[in-house]
Formats: structure tokens, sequence, C-alpha cells
């Protein structure tokens, strides 16, 4: 089988117009552009390539689509996440999974608990993410969130550090109670 960049217009003609100079010379002049083109669309393939691309490409496509929390502190693996996940989160905005997207693509995990899970009042929310180290870190991340959440929602607290899910059971022969301690 002929691939498309070698293939030529003199390929499929009959044999007696293949054979003619002016058809030859066409057909060459033809898959020459061909080549080119096809070369310049295996050039441009950025957003299928994003994986494999530069640090310096990934921070000129985020501002390219305005990746509403990108920040270029951040690690290589998730400036890649965010600009993959741009467009979404343009669709999304305003939600609380969009403010929980941007929690785990920044800190890896966290999450949103709005004011009917924490009673809170109507309308605010707040969050749990790992610890931020430096007031510079938490100002960046207080201005992303203003960015994303829904703009008459309102950030009642944040609590800092993991939040970890662990079981232990404890038991003695009789006559001790067993005691069950659940931590979340």
């Amino acid at each position: 089988m002929i691939s498309l960049a070698d293939s030529e217009i003199k390929d499929i003609l009959p044999l007696n117009l293949a054979g003619q100079p002016e058809v030859q010379a066409i057909s060459y002049a033809i898959k020459l552009s061909q080549k080119r083109i096809l070369e310049k669309v295996s050039q441009s393939m950025i957003y299928a390539a994003i994986d494999d691309l530069p640090e310096k490409i990934v921070d000129v496509l985020a501002a390219e689509l305005r990746a509403q929390y990108y920040d270029q502190a951040l690690p290589i693996e998730n400036k890649r996440q965010i600009v993959k996940n741009a467009l979404y989160i343009y669709s999304k905005a305003g939600t609380p999974e969009a403010v929980e997207k941007m929690i785990r693509y920044i800190f890896g995990t966290g999450e949103v608990h709005e004011w009917f899970e924490t009673g809170g009042a109507p309308g605010t929310f707040s969050l749990s993410i790992p610890e931020t180290r430096t007031e510079e870190a938490f100002e960046k991340f207080r201005k992303m969130i203003d960015g994303v959440k829904n703009a008459r929602s309102h950030l009642e607290h944040i609590n800092f550090g993991a939040t970890t899910k662990a079981e232990a059971k404890a038991g003695l022969s009789p006559p001790v109670t067993v005691m069950f301690l659940t931590v979340k």
C-alpha cells in the first residue's frame, strides 16, 4: 500500500496519460506540495502531544487558553493537567466541581464543603487542603479561588492539613470493654 505522503496523481491515472511528461511533472509538483503540508500538520499537533512538550510551550499554551488557575511556579505535571482541562474547567466555572478540581490540580488532594454540609450560612463554603507553607502561597491560592468560585458564594474558612481516614480497633478479653475508634 502506498502512503499518503508518497502517493502521486499519476499512480491512479491510465497508463497512456501517466506516461506523458506534463502529467508526470504536475504529479511530482503536487506530491512535493502534499509532503510539505503533511509535515506542517504533524508539527501542529500540539494539544495531542501535551505530555511530551517542553515546559516553555506548556506555559505559552496556558497563556493562550487563559487557564484560570495556572501558575508558572507549579510542577510541570500539574501545569500539563491544568492546560489539558482548561476548556472543561471553563464549562464548569462557578461550580463546586471547578473549585475542587483546582484544589486537586494544585495540591493533589483536597475537598470543598458547602454550607449545607457544614451548617454554615447559606451561600458559603469551606475548603480542606494540605498545609500551605508561606503567606505568599496562601495569597496566590486565595486569588485563584476568587477566579473560579461562583460570584455569590463566599469562602468561610480553610482547613489546613491533610485529611486522613483511618480506623483503629482494639479489644481485650472479658471483662474489659472493646473500644472502636474511627478517625475521619
